[in-house]
């Protein structure tokens, strides 16, 4: 049985129509402002463990408002007439969980009109943390969507503290924190008087750790910490030591430094065993903000070389061949997704700093913000269907969410709170269930 839909999930809400040909499943959507996708999500009344497992299950398939779950205890599903039943109730599609301490969680997706399962899979599972029923989750989304999911990644982002001295000036701590892919158990990572800033993620799969920038009486440096709160000096020059951007592929990363000038980009290469090149990519006006490609080929970064407002612009690598993606105006923040093949930034519009979308084959450049506050700190969901940002207004900087495609906006943080410096996390072999 094939995949169900590859342009299920950007429809903007769902009117279904389903038919079997010679064992393939299809779906055909299209756009209805009134609905959602029923899911019906059921166990056996005696498994009660799933319970917990279920409503995880609905609160990450929720996320997106493009399902409707409900969660129901409900008898073994053995004949087409009970799945008759449930398409009659309005449920497209069945969800069902099942348990044995010997194998695991077993699911099964059951499409009601054709009375067929589409997918059965054992995920060897027993704990049932928070951190397992996402990767649950996970497992069961490509099959509803086409596309990889969110659920076993996290974002991290900076939170203003008590106030404290540094140096002669006073200022709030502002502390590193973690969160689930929606915001949700929220933890303080770094939680040490001081004023923290831009935390960013590694990209090696088995060690989750979040980069980010410490003030100290002489400098900013770049620290290092993992998922336990065990932290480590990453860069301590003089000046500057922030903003990391790193290659997937491994080896290679970019940092801003500034030493006693203008902050400047450079290049460890690290790719080699046994050694470690640190190149000067920049040398004219402030450059900051990198965000290198996966595959390491090349850059996009924020500089004001050319003009006194900053710019975006692509550096390729190794040559160092620039070029100016935006023209005029004040454009800061710039992120790139590989899935979407977007580059998001934010550019002043009438005195606010607004989300701009640029597609690097079409090179067009389209506005998806318009409403009040400045949006800044752009980071990409690994999937490339999400963008988390900073809103900053009114003395209150929140962390909110967007969807791309529907433009469904959600704030994570709370109004009361200061929040800022977004980063969402690729997703990791391994995660801290905390």
């Amino acid at each position: 049985m094939k995949k169900l839909l590859g342009c299920f999930f950007y429809a903007l809400i769902f009117v279904l129509s389903v038919f079997a040909k010679e064992n393939e499943f299809r779906v055909t959507v299209s756009s209805d402002s009134s609905e959602k996708m029923k899911l019906l999500i059921c166990m056996n009344s005696y498994e009660k463990e799933l319970i917990p497992v279920a409503n995880v299950l609905k609160s990450d398939f929720e996320f997106s408002q493009q399902f409707d779950v409900v969660v129901k205890s409900y008898g073994i599903i053995e004949k087409k007439s009970q799945l008759k039943k449930l398409c009659e109730r309005g449920y497209p599609f069945v969800l069902f969980l099942s348990f044995s301490k010997d194998d695991g969680l077993t699911w099964m997706l059951h499409d009601t009109q054709q009375g067929e399962v589409i997918k059965r899979k054992l995920v060897r599972v027993f704990s049932f943390s928070r951190f397992d029923s996402h990767c649950v989750a996970s497992s069961i989304w490509p099959e509803l969507t086409g596309q990889k999911g969110v659920f076993t990644t996290k974002i991290a982002y900076c939170k203003d503290g008590n106030k404290i001295k540094i140096g002669n000036r006073e200022m709030r701590a502002r502390h590193v924190y973690t969160a689930e892919f929606d915001g949700k158990n929220s933890r303080c990572l770094v939680g040490i008087p001081t004023y923290c800033i831009a935390p960013r993620w590694n990209k090696d799969p088995a060690n989750p750790t979040v980069l980010y920038s410490e003030h100290t009486k002489s400098n900013l440096r770049l620290m290092g910490v993992d998922l336990y709160g065990k932290r480590w000096v990453a860069s301590n020059l003089k000046g500057l030591n922030m903003l990391p951007s790193f290659s997937a592929t491994g080896g290679k990363t970019v940092l801003c430094l500034s030493g006693s000038g203008n902050g400047n980009l450079y290049l460890l290469d690290e790719s080699k065993k046994g050694s470690r090149i640190l190149t000067r990519l920049t040398s004219k006006g402030r450059n900051f903000s990198p965000c290198m490609l996966d595959d390491g080929s090349g850059l996009f970064f924020c500089s004001d070389f050319q003009s006194q407002r900053p710019q975006i612009y692509f550096m390729r690598l190794p040559d160092k061949k620039i070029k100016k993606i935006t023209t005029g105006g004040y454009c800061v923040s710039p992120n790139y997704s590989s899935v979407a093949k977007k580059l998001v930034y934010a550019k002043m519009v009438s005195g606010v700093l607004q989300l701009f979308l640029y597609d690097a084959k079409t090179k067009e450049h389209k506005q998806v913000t318009f409403n009040y506050g400045n949006k800044d700190d752009c980071s990409w969901s690994p999937c490339g269907n999400y963008l988390i940002y900073s809103v900053r207004n009114k003395g209150r900087s929140r962390i909110a969410i967007m969807h791309i495609i529907t433009r469904n906006v959600r704030f994570v943080t709370g109004a009361n709170e200061y929040c800022t410096y977004p980063s969402w996390s690729p997703v990791y072999t391994k995660f801290v269930s905390a």
